[in-house]
């Protein structure tokens, strides 16, 4: 079957010339044009069909992109969030040291320490939120 840019009307023709050369297509020949409008449209129809492997690899490679600058973002707040919380913990723990220095007896000490134990444990069975500072360090006359 023989084809002819002629077959055209001009509105479509210059539509298809300027489609073809911003895609880079070097020949405006009616040959070359002919040739591109096929190729477009076979790579439509596969696209349609999933049967593109170019675009299915440009699509993996975006996709890959995102997941990678998502992890490196989530790495990068991860690290946060842990600094914040060994810096937290650290605190926590030489204020806790402290208060448990004031006790002279060591058995009160550790009596303390199982409370607050058990407590923690209790709260993480219901599933609450731990213990904040200042609810730990309350006195159970204050409650």
């Amino acid at each position: 079957m023989r084809m002819n840019v002629k077959n055209f009307d001009d509105e479509l023709y210059n539509k298809v010339l300027e489609m073809a050369e911003k895609r880079g297509c070097k020949k405006t020949t009616a040959p070359a044009l002919i040739h591109f409008v096929f190729s477009e449209y076979l790579n439509l129809c596969q696209l349609e069909q999933l049967d593109n492997p170019v675009m299915l690899k440009k699509i993996q490679n975006i996709t890959e992109a995102a997941l990678d600058e998502t992890e490196r973002r989530l790495g990068g707040r991860l690290m946060k969030l842990i600094s914040d919380n060994t810096i937290n913990l650290s605190v926590l723990t030489q204020i806790f040291h402290d208060t448990m220095n004031q006790f002279d007896d060591p058995v009160e000490a550790e009596l303390r320490l199982s409370q607050y134990r058990a407590r923690a444990v209790e709260q993480l069975r219901e599933n609450k939120a731990p213990l904040t500072y200042i609810q730990l360090v309350k006195e159970p006359a204050d409650e």
